[in-house]
């Protein structure tokens, strides 16, 4: 899914929705590099911006494309609203184009968000599990499709919101041109075509005190999603996803970042619905579905510092392991990573960095560039 998001609007958000759509649950363009659903845009009341999208990550290698977007207010105190649409183009032929829109209004009670997307993407696929993870034997996946949602939340009480979500997706998967030989026949055949179509809950809470470089507060979504064939999908399937930020201020110029995050698919999901690490950096250091399963969890921390001028720096650590199902989650298999990045402030208004993070992983380690931070 993940090119590389510049945040700079709540637009990107629009975008960055639809594509993480598009994937259900990864790989598609933009896995590599996160981006955050609710960005702050320009100053004036309304405007069209045009977001330059450029990153690069393991799983796709250099991508980039831009943002064209119409920023405006639904009435005086709710956030900026946006409608978007984009383009992505990576290597190996990689593409996504996209539409959707973030509207929020009512005096900020209620956040909307609906999107679409068609891609054609091109990814290294190693298998389901962690034998196959550590096994290392990947063959190139041509993935096309298109898919959509439309979700809306209404504010329960302060921060917290809940609503529902609407998702569906008309997926193909095959071998890649160049790949002829493959051990994985039995996935090929099994989800080589599938529609899924699902209805569920969603909830956020967002206490931060800036959405593009936070300094404290929390910031954690949720859904569950139901997938059935009376919805006009092929399958069934239960999908649960959660996470959860923290930041906690050290000093004036530092803070520690902590996540947590949780994954469970349905023993019908196809495998680009399985749970993935290397996916929203879940962990970094892995490409993109290299350990895949119906189940996994993640806890990770970055301490981040701001240093004289618009430099600064960050650490990373974190750990998590994937299972056939969360009774098979037993910490003998964990994954680690971590590393060192570099950051520099591109826009002082918006607190806007540009980083450049490496990330050792338990085999080997992969470069990242992105505008805003992992999470």
């Amino acid at each position: 899914m993940n090119g590389v998001k510049a945040r700079i609007a709540r637009a990107l958000l629009l975008l960055m929705v639809t594509s993480s759509i598009a994937a259900a649950q990864d790989p598609t363009p933009g896995t590599d590099l996160p981006t955050d659903a609710r960005s702050t845009g320009s100053t004036k009341n309304s405007g069209v911006i045009v977001i330059p999208v450029v990153g690069a990550g393991p799983t796709f290698g250099l991508g980039g494309g831009a943002v064209p977007a119409y920023v405006f207010r639904m009435d005086s105190t709710s956030p900026r609203s946006a409608v978007a649409v984009g383009g992505l183009l990576a290597e190996r032929s990689s593409w996504l184009v996209s539409v959707g829109g973030r509207l929020d209004f009512q005096r900020d009670n209620w956040h909307t968000l609906f999107g679409y997307a068609r891609y054609d993407v091109h990814y290294p696929f190693f298998g389901v599990g962690n034998a196959a993870g550590d096994a290392n034997q990947s063959v190139i996946l041509q993935q096309d499709g298109n898919a959509g949602m439309i979700e809306g939340l209404h504010r329960v009480v302060g921060p917290l919101y809940l609503g529902v979500r609407y998702r569906f997706d008309d997926v193909s998967i095959g071998l890649d041109r160049g790949d002829h030989v493959t051990p994985f026949g039995s996935f090929m055949r099994t989800d080589s075509s599938v529609s899924t179509t699902a209805l569920g809950i969603a909830g956020a809470y967002d206490s931060r005190d800036d959405e593009m470089s936070p300094r404290h507060g929390t910031f954690a979504q949720g859904t569950a999603m139901y997938a059935r064939t009376w919805l006009g999908g092929d399958r069934a399937i239960n999908s649960y996803e959660a996470w959860f930020n923290q930041y906690v201020p050290v000093k004036q110029n530092a803070v520690l970042a902590l996540r947590a995050s949780v994954c469970d698919a349905g023993n019908e999901a196809p495998v680009w619905q399985l749970c993935t690490f290397g996916a929203r950096n879940d962990l970094r250091g892995y490409t993109v579905g290299r350990y895949r399963d119906h189940a996994l969890f993640a806890v990770q921390g970055e301490y981040r510092v701001s240093l004289a001028g618009r430099f600064g720096f960050s650490v990373f650590a974190g750990t998590g392991e994937v299972a056939p199902s969360w009774s098979g989650i037993t910490t003998s298999n964990l994954l680690v990573s971590g590393g060192p990045g570099v950051r520099y402030l591109v826009s002082r208004s918006h607190r806007l960095n540009f980083g450049a993070d490496y990330a050792f992983a338990s085999h080997g380690g992969a470069y990242y560039f992105r505008i805003g931070e992992a999470y």
